[in-house]
């Protein structure tokens, strides 16, 4: 099975983790989700913080990095409630969705078979200890919901390199991986009952890793982690998350730091010589810094004798005169991070916390426009508790996150709920709603 993908999370469901009791939401491309302090907004990111690291690290580091079980888990509910996480993914487009099958994967073969998924879902089950602060039991499922294709070989000039023709559907069904503590299994179901065998899957080289980390760790294994030929570790590897810090932003950068954007965008400086060197980049990033700060004329970075890299700006009233990052404003570093996060951070999900921090409020319909924009590209979700944000975003972006008389937090859509559109037919703005709390109520 061979595996390339380009995918957006549709669906997340979330239970007993942190605020959270059991609730789920529909994302679109773009997402912004409001509410008040300690309504849950933080949470909601730090459950996306929990599948990088379990990704990354396993289960056991990922729940440490959230303060440990007893603050990973719903402090009401604790060992009464399984923890769960699940969520849907679609390609994006239809040839990032094809997975081949190893055993007609060669070159002496007719026909070539493959799976052209519609939806994945993904879904991990913890079952705490009730006598002692631990887990007892982890499961996980993997489900394809797919079409069946068929590739046939087709008369070609030369032997060497063999030629296939459209491809041809011939069923459709679901196939479904599941680890249930340390036991592996694998299940296919299709309406003409076509056969699909785990050999035809699943890599002789899994069998080995799995029975490598069934040893390591004994209660669970994560599924991207026994094969990356799985589409599940693409997936969560494919999450930035972005919470800018102007301080560190205009600090000089080392050179050896890596190429895609941190999370505070202390890096931004070397992430912005990579654009810049590249004619087409440079262009298009020069006019989007432009189009929102008209008063700059150029922006570069240039290394210093310690061989770290600042960057500097020359503004249009100043001629040839340099303003290094350590002068500039926290709005024009946020405004410069905030571009490269949105249209040349190549992951196709981008989580950005608070984009309006530091930002004149006049600049903040123009911040909307660039996130929509770039969301025809990518999905990206943002938080936000400022009545600006809210008044462009439209509110068909917008999620209302709230805490009720239990202390539960809440996700609704003010789009789907009645009271909300009857206020707003009185001509009330939805960042008036917000500012009142009749959002939340």
């Amino acid at each position: 099975m061979y595996w390339v993908h380009a995918l957006t999370i549709q669906r997340i469901r979330i239970a007993n983790f942190k605020t959270f009791n059991d609730v789920e939401i529909s994302l679109s491309n773009f997402n912004v989700i409001i509410g008040a302090n300690a309504s849950g907004k933080s949470n909601f990111i730090e459950i996306f913080k929990f599948i990088q690291d379990f990704n990354k690290y396993g289960l056991q580091d990922a729940i440490s990095a959230q303060g440990g079980i007893t603050y990973f888990r719903n402090l009401q509910l604790a060992q009464s409630k399984n923890f769960i996480l699940e969520f849907d993914v679609i390609p994006i487009d239809e040839d990032d969705a094809t997975i081949f099958l190893f055993s007609f994967n060669l070159p002496q073969e007719d026909k070539r078979r493959a799976l052209r998924y519609e939806k994945l879902t993904y879904k991990l089950e913890i079952e705490f200890n009730v006598s002692a602060r631990g887990i007892k039991k982890v499961q996980e499922e993997l489900i394809l919901k797919c079409d069946l294709i068929e590739f046939k070989k087709i008369d070609s000039k030369t032997k060497r390199i063999p030629l296939y023709g459209k491809p041809v559907t011939i069923d459709n069904g679901k196939i479904k991986f599941i680890i249930d503590g340390i036991n592996f299994d694998f299940e296919s179901e299709f309406k003409k009952g076509t056969n699909i065998s785990s050999d035809e899957i699943v890599f002789p080289q899994w069998v080995a890793r799995f029975e490598k980390l069934k040893k390591k760790e004994k209660i669970s294994c994560w599924l991207s982690r026994i094969s990356p030929f799985l589409p599940l570790e693409n997936i969560l590897n494919d999450i930035s998350i972005f919470d800018f810090d102007p301080r560190l932003i205009k600090q000089p950068a080392k050179m050896t730091g890596k190429k895609s954007l941190n999370e505070d965008g202390s890096n931004l400086a070397v992430v912005l010589k990579g654009v810049l060197s590249i004619q087409d980049k440079r262009r298009k990033f020069l006019n989007l810094i432009k189009d929102a700060l008209p008063f700059i004329k150029e922006l570069d970075t240039e290394e210093s004798a310690d061989r770290s890299l600042i960057f500097h700006v020359r503004e249009k009233y100043y001629g040839k005169k340099k303003f290094y990052s350590p002068f500039m404003s926290d709005g024009t570093v946020n405004v410069t991070a905030l571009i490269l996060a949105l249209y040349f951070d190549e992951q196709p999900l981008s989580i950005i916390e608070e984009p309006e921090r530091n930002i004149h409020p006049f600049l903040l319909s123009r911040v909307i426009e660039m996130m929509k924009d770039a969301s025809k590209n990518k999905q990206i979700i943002a938080t936000t508790h400022n009545p600006e944000i809210v008044k462009y975003t439209g509110i068909e972006n917008l999620f209302i996150l709230s805490r009720d008389e239990e202390g539960f937090s809440n996700i609704i859509r003010p789009e789907t709920n009645k009271r909300i559109s009857a206020f707003l037919k009185k001509d009330m703005g939805v960042e008036e709603l917000f500012i009142r709390k009749m959002l939340e109520n």
